[in-house]
C-alpha cells in the first residue's frame, strides 16, 4: 500500500493513484464542499478535507487585530523605502493613498495563505504536490491586478507553492502535472486590463472632449470623481455650489490608450534598505517577498505616473470620490499630490447598511480628511450624508405602486472562493451557508408563497456559481428573469434579502415590505448598529433563522402591507432611515453646507 499523500492546492486537481491518500487543502478545492467530496472523483485509498482556519471566529478577531498592527508597521517602512528609492520626501499619507487598498488586502491574503499551509503541515505529514510551473507569477501593476490574480487557481497555487518551497522544502516533493485550461471566469479574473485594455467608443469620445472640459474648469473648487451621484442630482449640487456641472474627467481615467507607462529598469525595493524588523516566521517570509510583490505603479512605473498626475489641470480645493481611491492609480497619484498641497479629500461610502464589526484597517479614515457615511458616525472623521447612490429614491413612493407586485423575491449573495482580505463577512465556503439558508427558507414556505417565490442570484459569480446551485435545487424557472435589481424589486410583493449590506438598504428605501435574514456569526456587525438591529428584530424585519422567517412570511403573505404599515414596524423603518440611509428632507442644502464647510477648512 502506498504511503504517498497528495496535497491538492486548488480546483486544478493533479492525477493520483488508487492507493494514494488525497488531502484537499481547503473547501475551495471542491466545486460543492457543502455536499462533501463527490464520489465521481478518481478513486483513491482515502480523501480528507482540511477545515478553513477562520471558521474559528475568536481566531479571526485575534488575527484581524494582529494584521491591523502589521499593516501599520509595513506602511511606515514602505513609505520610507519608497522615498529613498525615488529620491522623494512624500508624507506617509501620500504613500498610503497609493499603497492602499493593496497593502491592506495583501497582508490579509498572504497571512491566510500562510496559515492555511501551516495548518496543513501541522498534521506532521510529508506531501507530494503538483507544481504550477510558474503559472500565476507576474508583477502586478496595481491593486486591480492583484485582486484579479488572487481570485484564480493559478495565482493561489503559485503562492502556496512558494510557501512550501520556502518554508517546508524537506517535507514536500513536486511533480509536473498537466493543467487543464482555465475556466472562462478564471481567464477573465486573471486578465490584466489596467494598462492595455482597448478603449470603448464612449471612452474615446470622452478622451477627446474631456480635456477641454477639464481645462475649461481647472479651478473648480470641487471635483466629483466616481461619487455615485445620479446626473441630475450632481448637476443641481454643482450649480448650487456655483460651478459648472462636470460628469466625467477623462484626464483622470486610466483605462484608455493615452496612458501607456514606461517602467524604469532597476527601480525595485531590493535596491534600497527596507527597515522592517520581522518578529515572527510569517513576517520574515513577508519581508523577503514584498519587494517582488509590491505593485509596479509605486516602483518602476512611479516616476512616469507621478509626472502624468502633475500634468492633470484640475486643481480643486475639495476632492470627492467613492471609488477611484481603490482602483485608479492615476487618480490616486493625482489625489495624493493635491492632498500634500492642502486639498481636502472626502471619501464617500459606495454602499452601506449595518457596518461590519471591523473593516479595511480603517485605511479610508486614514487617507481622508472626512468620510461621508450612510450610517450614523462612530469615528471622529465620519460625517453622515444623504447617500448619493440612493437619492433617486428620495420621493416617497405611493402605495398604489405596489399593487402589481406578485413575487416573494429572494435576493441571494455570493462571496469569493478565495479570501481576498480579512473581513467579518463570510469567507471561503462560509458563503455557501447562505445557499443552505435560502433552500431551507424555500422549503418552509407555504405552497401559495412557494409558487410565487423567485430567487435572484448574485449577478456575478465569484467561483461558487450560486446561480446554478439555486437552479439545481428549485428549477431554473425559479430564477428571477429581470436584468436589473430595480426591475426585480418592482415585481415583488415581499423582498427577502440574505445579507446585511447595500442591497438591504436599497430594498428598504423602495418602501416595499422587506425582510432580512442572515447568519450573525458570519456577518458580525459594529457595536454601534446593535440597538437598531434589535429594534428591527423586534419588528420582525430581521431574522437569524430560516424557519422563523418563513413562518412570518406565510402569516403576512395575503396582506403584507398591513404588517409593514403597522405602528411598530413603521417606527423601526423610520429608525433605520434616520440611522442608516437619511435620504429624505432637504438633501441639497445638507450636502451644500457640508461641502462649503469643507472648502472653507481647505482655504485656511
Amino acid at each position: 500500500m502506498s504511503n504517498r499523500r497528495v496535497l491538492v492546492l486548488t480546483r486544478e486537481h493533479p492525477p493520483w493513484d488508487a492507493d494514494d491518500h488525497v488531502v484537499f487543502l481547503g473547501p475551495w478545492c471542491l466545486a460543492k464542499p457543502h455536499e462533501g467530496i463527490p464520489g465521481g472523483l478518481h478513486p483513491a485509498e482515502s480523501f480528507s478535507l482540511l477545515p478553513f482556519h477562520w471558521n474559528d471566529r475568536a481566531k479571526l478577531r485575534e488575527d484581524y487585530d494582529y494584521l491591523d498592527g502589521l499593516h501599520a508597521k509595513l506602511l511606515s517602512s514602505l513609505a520610507e523605502a519608497l522615498n529613498r528609492l525615488h529620491g522623494t520626501d512624500h508624507s506617509q499619507r501620500y504613500w498610503q493613498i497609493l499603497l492602499d487598498p493593496w497593502l491592506m488586502a495583501y497582508v490579509g491574503v498572504m497571512f491566510d495563505r500562510w496559515e492555511t499551509m501551516r495548518f496543513a503541515m501541522a498534521e506532521g505529514w510529508d506531501y507530494t504536490a503538483a507544481t504550477s510551473g510558474g503559472q500565476g507569477k507576474r508583477r502586478d501593476f496595481s491593486y486591480s491586478d492583484f485582486s484579479s490574480r488572487i481570485m484564480t487557481d493559478a495565482g493561489n497555487g503559485q503562492i502556496w507553492e512558494d510557501i512550501l518551497r520556502s518554508e517546508y522544502p524537506d517535507r514536500v516533493s513536486f511533480f509536473k502535472a498537466p493543467r487543464s485550461g482555465a475556466t472562462a471566469s478564471e481567464a477573465q479574473a486573471g486578465s490584466v486590463t489596467t494598462i492595455y485594455s482597448p478603449a470603448k467608443l464612449a471612452g474615446q469620445i470622452a478622451s477627446w472632449i474631456g480635456p477641454f472640459l477639464d481645462r475649461l474648469t481647472p479651478r473648480s473648487r470641487f471635483v466629483f470623481h466616481q461619487t455615485m451621484f445620479d446626473p441630475l442630482s450632481l448637476a443641481r449640487l454643482s450649480l448650487s455650489l456655483g460651478q459648472f456641472p462636470v460628469f466625467f474627467h477623462p484626464s483622470l481615467q486610466f483605462e484608455h490608450p493615452g496612458i501607456l507607462l514606461k517602467e524604469r529598469s532597476g527601480e525595485s525595493l531590493r535596491d534600497v534598505r527596507f527597515s522592517f524588523s520581522p518578529e515572527t516566521p510569517f513576517e520574515s517570509y513577508l519581508a523577503a517577498r514584498i519587494a517582488d510583490d509590491i505593485p509596479s505603479c509605486v516602483a518602476g512605473h512611479f516616476q512616469d505616473l507621478e509626472c502624468r498626475a502633475k500634468r492633470i489641470p484640475l486643481r480643486p480645493k475639495v476632492i470627492l470620490t467613492a471609488q477611484s481611491h481603490w482602483m485608479n492609480p492615476l487618480a490616486k497619484a493625482w489625489m495624493a499630490g493635491l492632498v500634500e498641497e492642502g486639498a481636502e479629500l472626502v471619501i464617500l461610502e459606495h454602499g452601506g447598511s449595518f457596518p461590519a464589526f471591523k473593516e479595511l484597517f480603517n485605511f479610508e479614515e486614514d487617507i481622508a480628511d472626512r468620510k461621508g457615511t450612510w450610517f450614523l458616525p462612530y469615528h471622529e472623521k465620519h460625517f453622515q450624508v444623504p447617500p448619493p447612490k440612493l437619492l433617486r429614491y428620495r420621493k416617497r413612493p405611493k402605495r398604489d405602486r405596489f399593487d402589481a407586485g406578485q413575487h416573494c423575491l429572494i435576493i441571494g449573495g455570493e462571496d469569493p472562493r478565495y479570501v481576498y482580505r480579512v473581513v467579518f463577512y463570510p469567507m471561503a465556503d462560509q458563503g455557501l451557508r447562505s445557499v443552505t439558508m435560502v433552500n431551507a427558507l424555500f422549503d418552509c414556505l407555504s405552497q401559495e408563497v412557494r409558487d410565487a417565490a423567485m430567487i435572484r442570484p448574485y449577478p456575478t459569480s465569484f467561483g461558487w456559481d450560486t446561480k446554478s446551485l439555486y437552479g439545481e435545487a428549485h428549477g431554473r424557472n425559479k430564477l428571477a428573469p429581470q436584468k436589473t435589481l430595480p426591475q426585480a424589486f418592482a415585481s415583488a410583493r415581499i423582498i427577502v434579502c440574505t445579507y446585511p449590506e447595500t442591497t438591504f438598504t436599497e430594498a428598504m428605501v423602495t418602501g416595499r415590505p422587506t425582510i432580512l435574514i442572515y447568519d450573525p456569526e458570519l456577518n458580525e456587525r459594529h457595536p454601534a448598529t446593535l440597538e437598531l438591529i434589535g429594534m428591527l428584530r423586534e419588528a420582525q424585519i430581521i431574522f437569524y433563522e430560516a424557519t422563523e422567517a418563513a413562518t412570518h412570511i406565510n402569516r403576512i403573505w395575503t396582506d403584507p402591507r398591513k404588517w409593514w404599515d403597522s405602528p411598530e414596524v413603521t417606527a423601526a423603518r423610520r429608525a433605520f432611515e434616520v440611522q442608516a440611509c437619511r435620504i429624505h428632507g432637504d438633501w441639497l442644502e445638507e450636502w451644500k453646507a457640508f461641502l462649503l464647510k469643507t472648502r472653507d477648512k481647505a482655504s485656511k
